[in-house]
């Protein structure tokens, strides 16, 4: 008889198959890790819930004295919410909407349709969603917007009722964005693959190049498209399909340099991936995390397989990130549908570096010292303040609750047979009296696994019989109660051998 602990160590993996991933947690929702033990996330509370038109893709706030102003923008408007809705979306508009390509030959006919090599005698419509994004910065109480899809800046100045076209602004940019220091920057102006623009300090009406101005531009090596640009530390970061480089201020007639800081690496999956923390830049990418610190770092995502087997493919750039100031997390949300709004998520909990996964629908992200915590918005136009009250409380939340399973793993060596008659949660276990424990067991690693009755702690154990050579453990909590997952031991004893 001996107790043996049987807790997997701490953080969700989800590589390889599940029997090489024994001793792990595999699978999870709506938890996260705190000092190296599973608690559930906090719950959200409507900020905002009307009727606007179009699919949140892109949220931004800001404040105007001490009224915070949150900006909208959906697949066809664009709105400002504080306190009251006003469609604010710029006349002559191209909105980020998604649409489909009509080609001839290969497309979303039925599989064998035709000959091999042979054009269709009609054509079909073949899919190729386009991921249009928002950038949002401010001007002090000034908006500034762009979108990939239209090209044109604009801004909403205070006490503007609507978006209008930012005077004398080049336009067909790609992406734009405000410095520190107060200029404004136009991405790729006029479609130069390459070119930073940026206008006069403290004029983003004047962007004349003379000698009283410190209007000016910059080119980037090569013809790499520019995918998106962040302030971050002072500085402006451009993200190119092949590298990364960085736009800082150096005063004098040359006022910004330009420096090529990473190069020839796994790029952002999307525009909206990058995401700002107080310590780095961070994204993620196709084979893992990339992040900027003053070096560059390619750093292994333990969880990559549950992306790269749950990503609807066409819709990888769909993928957004958000900083979780309050519990010094990168959330990463992606579509495992054909859906514009992603529905599954990972979590990265940079104190512990340990990472968790889960299912929740969601569209945007906004984090800002406007809101005590972040900003999301789901599929159905509704705008949440995340970690605010408990899940059960959250709109929503339906049958979803937090739980944790892990692989399978082996209690026994060789032919041995063993018996698992009783289970006992540490002292640390904060709840564990609602904490519910379900068995799966086996013989074989490729047997089919049985499962117990769900267990609950009564009188600090749980007494079962399971008698197998590998267990698995599912631990399911509830959403009106904080709880944190401790080590669960097991009383195991020899029952033979086969």
């Amino acid at each position: 008889m001996a107790l043996v602990p049987i807790t997997p160590t701490p953080g969700v993996v989800k590589v390889g198959t599940d029997y090489s991933n024994k001793g792990q947690w595999i699978d999870s929702n709506l938890v996260r890790w705190i000092n190296s033990r599973a608690h559930p996330i906090g719950g959200w509370t409507v900020l905002f819930n009307g009727t606007i038109s179009g699919q949140i893709i892109g949220l931004y706030s800001y404040p105007i004295g001490e009224l915070p102003v949150l900006i909208i923008g959906t697949t066809s408007n664009v709105y400002r919410y504080d306190g009251t809705l006003t469609d604010i979306t710029p006349s002559g508009f191209t909105p980020p909407t998604t649409g489909t390509l009509t080609a001839v030959g290969y497309g979303t006919g039925m599989y064998g349709t035709g000959n091999y090599g042979s054009a269709r005698t009609t054509p079909s419509a073949l899919f190729s969603p386009t991921a249009y994004a928002y950038a949002f910065s401010s001007f002090g109480t000034t908006l500034v917007m762009s979108c990939t899809s239209d090209g044109n800046i604009y801004i909403l100045p205070s006490g503007a009722s609507i978006l209008t076209t930012c005077p004398n602004a080049p336009n067909g940019v790609s992406w734009s964005i405000t410095s520190d220091e107060r200029f404004l920057f136009a991405i790729c102006p006029l479609g130069n693959k390459g070119k930073i623009q940026w206008s006069d300090r403290e004029d983003y009406t004047n962007w004349n190049v003379t000698a009283t101005t410190l209007s000016g531009s910059l080119s980037i090596p090569g013809e790499d498209d520019i995918n998106n640009a962040v302030n971050w530390n002072g500085n402006i970061y451009i993200f190119s399909s092949s590298a990364v480089y960085r736009v800082n201020f150096v005063g004098g007639t040359l006022v910004y340099g330009i420096k090529t800081i990473v190069n020839k690496y796994d790029s952002p999956l999307s525009n909206r991936s990058v995401v700002c923390t107080p310590n780095f830049l961070c994204w993620l990418s196709k084979t893992g995390i990339g992040t900027w610190n003053g070096q560059y770092m390619q750093i292994d995502n333990p969880v990559n397989g549950f992306i790269s087997n749950n990503i609807y493919p066409g819709y990888e750039s769909y993928t957004f990130g958000g900083y979780q100031e309050k519990y010094n997390e990168v959330w990463w949300f992606f579509s495992s549908t054909a859906s514009i709004i992603p529905n599954k998520y990972v979590v990265w909990s940079i104190t512990d570096n340990l990472w968790s996964i889960g299912s929740l629908t969601r569209g945007a992200w906004n984090t800002s010292s406007v809101f005590d915590n972040a900003i999301l918005s789901d599929d159905a136009g509704v705008i949440y303040e995340h970690e605010n009250g408990s899940l059960s409380g959250s709109s929503g939340i339906g049958s979803l609750i937090p739980y944790l399973q892990s692989a399978p793993n082996e209690i026994s060596e060789g032919d041995n047979v063993m018996m698992v008659d009783r289970l006992i949660p540490d002292e640390l276990t904060v709840g564990a009296d609602i904490l519910t424990y379900t068995i799966k067991y086996s013989m074989y690693p490729t047997a089919p696994m049985q499962s117990t009755p769900s267990y609950q702690v009564s009188n600090g154990k749980i007494d079962l019989r399971v008698t197998a050579r590998q267990m698995a453990i599912r631990v399911d909590g509830v959403t009106d109660a904080d709880f944190s997952i401790g080590v669960l031991r097991a009383n195991v004893v020899q029952r033979g051998s086969r």
